[in-house]
């Protein structure tokens, strides 16, 4: 018969690096005692039942990163057309996809008598999409398509001054001046 394992702290300390606990914290939390937690490399993280827990939590992370990035792709490539039928005529809500669906941040529909007198109530459908520029964005990130990095160009020039003391038998020298913005080169200068 096999032995039913129901030690909850891998899936715990696992939970707790999810969380973005540091190793030591979520081995405390998970219940381990502080002996182990204070290395948790060693003595937590090659326990069988604690590979399999963060196996299991890294699958799960994975797995949401590809579906972040369908959705992504879903809402920067939607194409409006495909909300409407052959005819011009805006598909029930109904039978829309999961992807098309997706894209709509807003439905709204408003029943009203547009034209006065004529007795015929009218039906206004208002269409909100999810903003596309947004997840292209991020996908251009994602994708290393941007360049995210700050340049500073500037020159700056440093003028330092020796002085000797007063009692110094040694006679000043003038200003040293040091050009930082090329490599490091000084220059006697006389002002």
């Amino acid at each position: 018969m096999r032995k039913i394992d129901t030690d909850v702290r891998p899936a715990k300390y696992a939970q707790g690096l999810a969380q973005g606990k540091t190793k030591m914290q979520a081995a405390l939390d998970a219940g381990y005692p502080f002996s182990r937690a204070r290395m948790p490399e060693l003595r937590i993280e090659r326990l069988p039942n604690v590979r399999r827990a963060l196996l299991r939590l890294n699958e799960r992370c994975e797995a949401s990163a590809v579906r972040t990035l369908e959705e992504l792709r879903r809402t920067a490539f939607f194409d409006i057309r495909r909300l409407f039928d052959k005819d011009g005529n805006l598909r029930p809500i109904t039978s829309l996809s999961e992807e098309e669906a997706a894209c709509i941040a807003q439905f709204e529909v408003i029943k009203k008598n547009a034209e006065a007198g004529d007795g015929h109530i009218d039906t206004v459908y208002k269409i909100k999409l999810v903003d596309k520029m947004k997840p292209l964005g991020l996908l251009a990130q994602h994708f290393h398509m941007v360049d995210q990095t700050v340049k500073v160009d500037t020159d700056v020039r440093v003028t330092v001054t020796w002085q000797a003391p007063e009692s110094a038998a040694i006679e000043p020298h003038d200003a040293d001046i040091i050009d930082v913005a090329s490599p490091l080169s000084l220059s006697d200068s006389t002002e």
